[in-house]
């Protein structure tokens, strides 16, 4: 159970020979209990940030107004914090001012939820004031201190709770939903990014249904941007849909909108400030799923969405209980057996047409390669220069005639 923490624990106690506390905080220890793997640690110390950057020889001053530097040791890199306690929360994310201070347990209670608000020493003892390891136990999400008072000082902490619970299959106590109904108004404060972030780290979650129906039952999903007029029936769908059977974070958001039918998905990504990779991914799944989740897979439609987009508009199918698993396996043996997998296959171009006709170039190039192609594909004809010689001639003559 070591192993995760052993090149974090050369940090520690570099801190440590140095006359300072150290710990591991956060989430990599309620990983580290739950047996999650773990991304990223953080540490919490009781040297000053300056004392931190002397200390190590490769540093990055990443929030040193809050007491944070980036620490990169061994290749690997740790965001260390010094022991801090927080003023009060003006803008409903950044406290006015942080106080450095000399205690673990001051530090821990400025955090969010019991279950963030843990620490490890470096001989693997677990530092818990607020009873998060009994909470993880029992699967429950509380907050540190009063729940609306937490909420207050930062409104994401609402979308968070819902995210953990989707990603850790936690229950949120009442406390924490009846301060999540009281200040959901809040959620109109935060930046759009934030939510983003947020909202795709709960889509991705496991457990997304559960994450998704605590935003209901609180109405916080409501007071999200182009979300507030959401009908009982649109709500019915989002729930019953399965986000598992998605691929990716774009399959994930294109079944949220499918589900929500929002007439238009491009304002919505624009409005939410999504990536233009990614807006685009997800406009292009729900554009092709809206085309082809009716149509009968033959070569010609695989090969002009491609076997990628195929699979993905049946994961999509899945998701919403419109699709079986054969298809899948159904789908990858027919792209196996086109005869080509793009135009660049075929072993003529527009200058063997324009030699075979005695025609000048022009628009009639593009459409006799699309009728080639799809001959091809369909097996109609063989894509050998001899046979599609003989049928463009044929086909030419045929047009010829009056």
């Amino acid at each position: 159970m070591k192993a995760p923490f052993e090149l974090a624990e050369r940090v520690l106690k570099r801190f440590i020979d140095h006359g300072y506390e150290a710990y591991i905080v956060g989430g990599a220890v309620r990983n580290w209990l739950l047996g999650l793997s773990i991304h990223d640690i953080d540490i919490a110390t009781s040297a000053k940030p300056e004392e931190v950057i002397a200390l190590f020889p490769s540093t990055f001053p990443v929030g040193i107004e809050h007491g944070t530097v980036l620490v990169r040791h061994d290749h690997v890199d740790y965001e260390v914090t010094t022991f801090r306690t927080e003023g009060t929360y003006s803008d409903f994310r950044h406290p006015q001012h942080v106080t450095f201070i000399g205690s673990l347990e001051e530090d821990l209670a400025r955090r969010d939820f019991t279950m963030n608000a843990m620490a490890r020493d470096i001989s693997g003892v677990i530092i818990d004031p607020f009873h998060g390891r009994q909470h993880l136990k029992k699967r429950l999400l509380r907050t540190v201190g009063q729940a609306e008072a937490r909420f207050l000082e930062d409104p994401l902490r609402m979308l968070r709770a819902a995210r953990f619970v989707s990603q850790l299959n936690v229950k949120a106590d009442s406390e924490v939903i009846e301060a999540m109904q009281k200040q959901k108004c809040y959620i109109q404060r935060l930046s759009i990014e934030r939510v983003l972030q947020e909202m795709s780290k709960l889509l991705q979650g496991h457990w997304v249904l559960y994450g998704l129906e605590l935003l209901m039952a609180t109405n916080v999903l409501f007071e999200l941007p182009m979300l507030s007029n959401v009908t009982p029936q649109e709500r019915q769908h989002l729930l019953s849909v399965d986000f598992n059977r998605c691929a990716s974070l774009a399959e994930r958001w294109a079944t949220f909108l499918l589900a929500l039918e929002r007439a238009a998905p491009a304002a919505f990504l624009k409005k939410w400030r999504f990536s233009n990779a990614l807006k685009n991914q997800i406009l292009l799944l729900m554009q092709n799923y809206h085309c082809y989740k009716e149509a009968e897979w033959t070569a010609w439609n695989l090969y002009r969405v491609g076997l990628h987009q195929a699979l993905a508009i049946q994961r999509l199918r899945a998701a919403r209980h419109e699709a079986v698993e054969s298809v899948m396996e159904h789908l990858q043996a027919m792209a196996q057996a086109l005869p080509i997998q793009t135009r660049a296959d075929l072993v003529i171009d527009g200058h063997d047409l324009q030699a075979w006709l005695d025609q000048p170039p022009g628009p009639w190039i593009k459409g006799t390669l699309a009728n080639i192609e799809q001959a091809v594909v369909e097996k109609q004809l063989p894509n050998e220069r001899a046979a599609i010689k003989r049928w463009v001639k044929a086909c030419h003559e045929q047009k010829k005639k009056p």
